[in-house]
């Protein structure tokens, strides 16, 4: 304190060793000049902070601007693979309804190749039936014949006579 007391003195004007009471004129001049280079140092001290404070809000604004730029392409990116994901969606639901129509079309085939071998079987069962048939009448009119024809010596003109 006494040392800054001295310092106002002296730049008051005030020769060393001089006391005088503490609410004189000079010492006032003194304290009113030290407060004026006080407020000088302030407001350039405030002037460095508003420029340093306007640089970093340029600097913050400027990677503000280059992080939505980035969102913007992060977002370009995630649109383009959502619509690549809804495309291939797509096409694994189409390829999923294709092959329940071919295993329902192959479940009919095997129905209606079922129903064919059926009918082929009872084809089969008929064309034996009828051969057996035909095999039986045959025979029959092969002994019928053979009855006719023996007959017929029997009973023919010549064998009469």
């Amino acid at each position: 304190v006494q040392n800054l007391t001295a310092k106002a003195k002296a730049s008051a004007g005030v020769p060393a060793g001089h006391e005088e009471p503490l609410f004189c004129a000079w010492c006032l001049d003194a304290a009113a000049g030290r407060l004026k280079f006080r407020e000088k140092d302030l407001e350039e001290t405030l002037q460095q902070v508003k420029l340093e404070r306007d640089a970093a809000v340029q600097n913050l604004t400027a990677k503000l601007h280059e992080k939505e730029a980035e969102a913007l392409v992060w977002k370009k990116k995630y649109d383009r693979l959502h619509a690549e994901k809804k495309e291939l969606q797509n096409i694994v639901a189409e390829f999923q309804n294709m092959t329940l129509e071919m295993m329902a079309d192959c479940q009919v085939l095997k129905e209606l190749a079922k129903q064919l071998q059926k009918a082929l079987d009872e084809k089969q069962q008929a064309v034996s039936t009828m051969k057996e048939f035909y095999f039986e009448f045959f025979s029959l009119f092969t002994k019928q014949k053979e009855a006719i024809e023996g007959f017929q010596k029997i009973f023919s003109p010549t064998a009469l006579c």
